[in-house]
């Protein structure tokens, strides 16, 4: 999806712009983005479904999986959308093949392959379909086992940030702040800043505490 889009048509619908910064650590993506009105019919390939993959096409080669969505989800050009064809346990295996695109064994490959430029490295089509993808079928269950335990340790990560972040409030003043509504549901008000566990000294992004409870770093 281009960074700036025009619509004027009928088919114009407001839908929400998956980019780089959406990324999760862990977990299901649901909604997220840059809200934009584009024209659906145009963009429709780029619209996402439950229990897509997502990888994205420059380093650092971050990788989603898509969750439920409640509206429309366009990913932007810069990611590469892979959708299992085969509906059998797509469920898990869309989660297996997430956990394998963020190994540290794809992620050596996606390295060597990546073509240099000055300010950053990038890989093709071709770097994905020659990746070994092995069969799931007899580990299948310990990998989605191994997704949720890594829900649940960035999620003990993120309470200990948050712990810290309090102490380091002690000298703030103590007003109430008003922080807008949640950037996620875009309906309830903000009841705090999240901070992402990878870059804690920021200031943080306004949510409730609905959709911050539902969204694991």
């Amino acid at each position: 999806i281009p960074t700036k889009v025009s619509c004027t048509q009928e088919t114009c619908e407001e839908v929400l712009v998956f980019g780089a910064k959406d990324y999760a650590k862990s977990g299901y993506t649901t909604e997220c983005g840059i809200a934009k009105k584009v024209d659906t019919q145009k963009y429709l390939k780029y619209k996402l479904q439950e229990h897509d993959v997502l990888i994205s096409k420059i380093a650092p080669f971050r990788v989603a999986i898509i969750g439920k969505l409640n509206r429309s989800v366009l990913s932007n050009e810069h990611n590469f959308i892979l959708r299992l064809k085969n509906q059998d346990n797509i469920k898990e295996n869309a989660i297996a093949l997430y956990m394998y695109l963020k190994s540290e064994k794809a992620q050596t490959h996606f390295k060597s392959k990546a073509s240099n430029s000055a300010s950053y490295q990038r890989i093709k089509k071709l770097d994905l379909e020659e990746i070994n993808i092995p069969i799931f079928d007899d580990n299948v269950s310990q990998i989605v086992e191994n997704f949720h335990t890594e829900q649940k340790l960035y999620s003990e990560i993120y309470e200990t940030t948050m712990k810290i972040h309090t102490l380091h409030q002690a000298f703030d003043d103590k007003d109430t702040e008003d922080l807008g509504h949640c950037k996620i549901c875009r309906v309830s008000k903000a009841t705090h800043l999240r901070i992402d566990t990878w870059q804690p000294f920021k200031k943080g992004v306004p949510m409730c505490d609905k959709c911050s409870k539902n969204i694991m770093f």
